[in-house]
């Protein structure tokens, strides 16, 4: 992982746009764009802002990592192809369009609208070696939008569902859910532990030739049987029946699903009384509260302190 020092080091440039930045579909969404760079590593970024998000005081954020490739911009249209579901539930009420109760379409766009978050690796290297970034540039746009600090989740497609589960391991405090889709993980190096403290989900497809469904079956398999709160949907179909299972096909059972899932309040402790951690909760929507409270004095960092997503970087060190 990327030393806070490091992170310190990096460069990160936002600008907010709707233009043909994503290509026929989503080009109308807006979003701010962006690119954290560190060193020798430039991971660029769309944030896809939802219609509610200046009138909602926290909205939950969704991390989407893309496939091997995705990222580069000759494989725009495919990046677009693989989260259009997704984008159009977060920021836009696709499903309702033509249903003229306005209540129900109101209610549809408060329980899903979400920030979508797409880092896209350019070039060079694979997800293991930028998943530090993607922490990195959580905590800053964590700065400057009201996340809900309850739910952050995280999915992705082929290889990003093996980053995934790699990103869910390696900071299982972080994320209320995870959905790696036709990805997983070696159950052999796999941290079951970890994985189990997080609610999953799953998807595969069933004649997948690309990445074997064994990687989801077995992992799955070894996080219910040491106690954890998985699914698995292996729809009929190749590599990209898993993404159009749980965004398109399966996505009026996945979305409740996934936007029921939160952290919980902490219980009161000497340090922390639950009217506190329902305050910081609620009104600190900038303030990741996984609590990193050690003692009775919270993380510091170069004399300021540490937003939540950044304590637990420090706490995991």
């Amino acid at each position: 992982m990327m030393s806070l020092n490091a992170c310190c080091l990096a460069l990160m440039v936002e600008c907010v746009a709707a233009g043909p930045l994503v290509g026929p579909g989503l080009d109308d969404f807006a979003r701010a764009t962006g690119q954290v760079i560190d060193r020798r590593r430039t991971l660029n970024y769309e944030l896809f802002l939802p219609p509610a998000h200046t009138e909602q005081p926290a909205l939950p954020l969704v991390v989407y990592l893309h496939g091997s490739t995705d990222g580069q911009p000759s494989k725009q249209q495919r990046l677009n192809d693989t989260m259009r579901g997704l984008v159009h539930t977060t920021q836009r009420d696709n499903a309702t369009r033509g249903v003229r109760d306005p209540k129900l379409a109101a209610s549809f766009d408060e329980q899903f609208a979400a920030y979508l978050l797409v880092p896209k690796i350019a070039s060079g290297g694979g997800w293991s070696n930028h998943l530090d970034m993607v922490l990195d540039l959580m905590h800053n746009l964590d700065q400057h939008y009201s996340f809900d600090p309850r739910r952050f989740y995280l999915t992705g497609f082929s290889d990003g569902g093996f980053a995934t589960i790699d990103m869910i391991k390696r900071y299982p405090n972080l994320f209320a859910a995870g959905v790696p889709i036709s990805g997983g993980g070696f159950v052999a190096t796999a941290d079951i532990d970890a994985l189990s403290q997080v609610p999953l989900w799953f998807f595969h497809g069933s004649d997948d030739f690309t990445v074997d469904p064994r990687f989801s079956v077995d992992l799955y398999r070894a996080i219910v049987a040491a106690g954890g709160n998985a699914r698995l949907s292996l729809p009929f179909g190749g590599h990209n029946a898993g993404y159009e299972t749980a965004f398109r096909d399966r996505a009026q059972e996945f979305y409740p699903w996934l936007f029921r899932q939160m952290i919980p309040v902490p219980e009161p402790t000497d340090n922390l009384s639950a009217l506190a951690a329902l305050v910081m909760l609620v009104t600190c929507g900038r303030s990741r509260l996984v609590t990193r409270v050690q003692g009775k004095r919270a993380f510091q960092f170069g004399g300021r302190q540490l937003s939540a997503v950044q304590q637990h970087a420090v706490a995991q060190r």
